[in-house]
């Protein structure tokens, strides 16, 4: 009786270890199965967003760079704009005082100003460009004209002009001061003639 309970409990402990094992085995297999799950959802979902990622990470570093150079470009055109600007005002202050062409308008206005506004009466305005009779300076590239203006005023008023006009940013050369009475007797009024070289620059071509 013994033996049989002992052949019984024999065989049930075989049949445990074989569930035992079974069990163990199915784990290992499930263990498995999730490593393989991990490894497929890593290679299909998460390494296309790790490139993904670097792929984004490097545009931004690219734009970033990019965006640097502009900012650079940009500071660059704004000092030059600025360099410009000043550069500008300066040439066009040169070429109010040393002009690149005659301007004979803009300095006849600009010269004749000085006897409106003391109050000269300006009777006359003459331009002589003939520099047959005009000795020529060497080494000069500059060129110049004539410009004959003819007034009438009171003595005080005259000395005003004179200094108003040599004091004229345009560059000139008073080369004769004339004045004189008038004809007519009644007349208080002194005639003024003021003749002067205007000097002009060029461009060469």
């Amino acid at each position: 009786m013994e033996n049989k309970s002992w052949f019984q409990l024999q065989s049930l402990y075989k049949h445990l270890r074989i569930q035992a094992a079974n069990k163990k085995f199915l784990k290992y297999l499930e263990i498995s199965a999730t490593f393989l799950l991990i490894i497929v959802f890593l290679i299909f979902a998460v390494f296309p967003t790790i490139i993904t990622i670097s792929a984004l990470l490097g545009d931004i570093k690219t734009k970033e760079a990019t965006l640097v150079q502009m900012n650079t470009k940009i500071n660059n055109v704004i000092k030059a704009q600025e360099s410009y600007s000043n550069i500008q005002n300066k040439y066009d202050l040169i070429e109010s005082s040393f002009p690149s062409n005659p301007n004979f308008y803009k300095s006849a206005s600009s010269l004749t100003s000085s006897f409106k506004d003391n109050s000269i009466k300006v009777t006359r305005l003459s331009f002589d460009l003939n520099q047959q009779n005009t000795p020529v300076v060497k080494d000069t590239k500059d060129e110049k004209y004539i410009l004959s203006i003819n007034g009438s005023g009171q003595y005080s008023d005259i000395l005003k002009m004179v200094k108003q006009f040599l004091n004229n940013r345009r560059l000139v050369d008073l080369n004769k001061i004339q004045i004189s009475k008038s004809s007519d007797v009644s007349n208080t009024t002194l005639n003024v003639n003021l003749i002067s070289d205007l000097h002009y620059l060029p461009i060469e071509k």
